[in-house]
C-alpha cells in the first residue's frame, strides 16, 4: 500500500478508536450508535485497502458538522477530531491529485453536468444582499475533485437562475461557509457558470469571479 493510502487508513483507525469509546454520546450525530459509526469506518478502510479510487470513499464523515464532529463535541474529544480531520483532508487532496483524470477527460470539468456524478454536502444559505444563495460542496465521483457550488434565483423574475462553481483546495473546502462562498470563488483563477440568467447549461470563465456582479 502506498504512503498516502496508508495515512488514510491510519487516520480511520485512529478515528475508529475514538468512536469506540464506551462513554461516547451519539445524540446529535446522524449515526444512531457506535455500531453504525464503526460499520461506516470499517467500510471506508476496506475500500482503501482494496485499492478503490478516492472518489469512492469521499465522505462527509470528517466534514464540519458531520457525524464524527458531532460525536466528538458531545463526547469531549473535539480537538482530537480536528487534528484527524486535518490529516484526512491533506491525504485526500494528495490521493485525489495522484488519481485524477486529466482535466479534459473528467466529465466534472465540462458542462453540461449531471448531479449523479457528485456527492453533495450542503453548507447552507447565503442571505447576503437578499440572494438566499444555496451553497454546497460537491465531490466528483470520478476524479475526487471538490467543487464549491453557489446557486440562486429571484422567484419574482423568470429566467433569473444562475450558478457558479469552482475547484477547491482542502484548506478552502475546510473554511467554506455560505457567508464566504463568493469570496472563495473569487480567489480561484477560473470557474464554471451557467443557468437561465446566462442562457447556458455551463461555460468556463478564465477571468476570476467578481462577487459584486453576482
Amino acid at each position: 500500500m502506498d504512503p498516502v493510502r496508508r495515512e488514510l487508513v491510519d487516520v480511520l483507525r485512529a478515528s475508529r478508536a475514538l468512536l469506540a469509546r464506551p462513554e461516547n454520546d451519539f445524540i446529535w450525530s446522524s449515526w444512531e450508535d457506535a455500531d453504525a459509526a464503526l460499520e461506516e469506518i470499517d467500510a471506508m478502510i476496506a475500500a482503501i485497502e482494496q485499492g478503490r479510487p478516492p472518489a469512492w470513499y469521499s465522505t462527509v464523515v470528517f466534514a464540519p458538522t458531520g457525524p464524527m464532529q458531532e460525536v466528538s463535541l458531545s463526547s469531549g474529544w473535539g480537538d482530537e477530531f480536528l487534528a484527524l480531520a486535518d490529516r484526512w483532508d491533506a491525504a485526500m487532496f494528495v490521493a485525489a491529485k495522484m488519481s485524477a483524470l486529466p482535466a479534459e477527460e473528467c466529465r466534472c470539468m465540462t458542462p453540461p453536468l449531471d448531479y449523479r456524478d457528485f456527492v453533495r454536502e450542503a453548507l447552507g444559505v447565503d442571505e447576503g444582499r437578499g440572494r438566499f444563495g444555496d451553497v454546497a460542496i460537491e465531490r466528483c465521483r470520478h476524479c475526487g475533485r471538490a467543487w464549491l457550488r453557489y446557486h440562486y434565483e429571484m422567484e419574482a423574475f423568470t429566467g433569473s437562475g444562475r450558478w457558479y462553481r469552482g475547484v477547491l483546495t482542502p484548506k478552502q473546502a475546510a473554511r467554506a461557509t455560505p457567508a464566504n462562498a463568493l469570496e472563495i470563488l473569487a480567489e480561484l483563477p477560473w470557474f464554471l457558470y451557467g443557468g437561465s440568467w446566462f442562457n447556458t447549461t455551463g461555460k468556463r470563465s478564465d477571468v476570476p469571479l467578481d462577487p459584486a456582479t453576482v
